[in-house]
């Protein structure tokens, strides 16, 4: 019996270079039979992912590999985008790879989904700008063909994290959003980027709306300053601070910050109550009922409405 034939030099290096994807035409040019294809496939060695592309060892796909994948069977010109680009550029949490690997392909070209692989025809300049080794539609599109399906709340913890990669800022993102004229979800998206202060302003303004509006709940002095801080709300005469916080979650050296400043304001007797993008998007009601109570054993002597999403 003939020894199996090996890949060459130049095609291990192919395969190096597609994190152990490779085509069958690949395989073909330089130099490996296609029996002995066949053979490493029935031996395991080697998987078909989809028609003419293959994988060079038996464990599961990761996500870059389907995504490099993706990107061949799309053609020249093509990009991931959806969940899987959010993997790659960082945004995703979950480690396995999402079920349909979205891929764009440049207008007049003809994909159907197959397998594992969803091709769309890119109508709104995606591709323009699509970069990285598999190639990435840019994050602002991203984030906007993402948010069109989301709720309010995952599209704010998104744009969080989409923000603290540090790939993009706000400025870019607005442009994004502004050239996408049909966009489900675009004003809220408007909203949550457009303004000057960025986020936390929107978030003061849903907490304005949400909780204390929804709850008949007292006014509060904005950006008031005690012992060399500023903080979003003080109830100067129950000694009740209330903190939002906003952009990037207050992590890093800005968290140590935020704890050294709820300390200075137990030390003047002032207790302070903290709230995110989450409490107040996702559960005003309860922030409510907190706020509500913790001003009352402060002296206030109002009673918390109860709004419809109470009852």
């Amino acid at each position: 019996m003939r020894p199996t034939a090996q890949p060459s030099d130049r095609l291990s290096e192919i395969m190096r270079s597609q994190h152990g994807i490779v085509t069958v035409a690949q395989a073909l040019e330089e130099g490996l039979p296609y029996a002995a294809v066949r053979r490493l496939l029935r031996a395991g060695a080697w998987q078909r992912l989809t028609q003419g592309i293959l994988l060079a060892h038996d464990a599961e796909p990761t996500l870059q590999q389907l995504c490099i994948a993706g990107v061949i069977r799309g053609g020249a010109g093509s990009a991931i985008g959806g969940w899987a680009a959010a993997g790659m550029l960082g945004l995703r949490t979950e480690k396995e790879p999402p079920p349909l690997i979205d891929v764009w392909v440049p207008d007049g070209c003809s994909r159907r989904t197959t397998g594992r692989w969803r091709f769309h025809h890119d109508g709104q300049h995606r591709l323009a700008r699509a970069a990285g080794r598999p190639a990435t539609i840019p994050i602002g599109h991203v984030l906007c063909d993402l948010s069109a399906e989301m709720a309010q709340g995952d599209i704010i913890d998104l744009v969080t994290r989409c923000l603290g990669t540090g790939l993009t800022d706000e400025r870019a993102l607005i442009a994004v959003v502004e050239r996408r004229t049909r966009l489900p979800g675009r004003t809220f998206l408007r909203d949550l980027l457009n303004d000057s202060a960025g986020i936390h302003s929107v978030l003061e303004y849903r907490f304005d709306e949400r909780v204390l509006g929804a709850h008949d709940l007292p006014a509060a002095t904005r950006q008031a300053s005690r012992s060399g801080h500023f903080h979003d709300l003080l109830y100067d005469d129950y000694g009740v601070l209330v903190e939002l916080d906003g952009r990037l979650g207050h992590t890093g050296s800005g968290k140590f910050r935020d704890f050294r400043r709820d300390n200075v304001s137990a030390v003047n007797g002032l207790v302070t109550l903290r709230f995110g993008w989450a409490d107040v998007v996702n559960r005003p009601c309860a922030v409510a009922a907190q706020l509500a109570t913790v001003l009352r054993r402060h002296g206030w002597t109002g009673r918390r409405a109860y709004c419809e999403r109470c009852r």
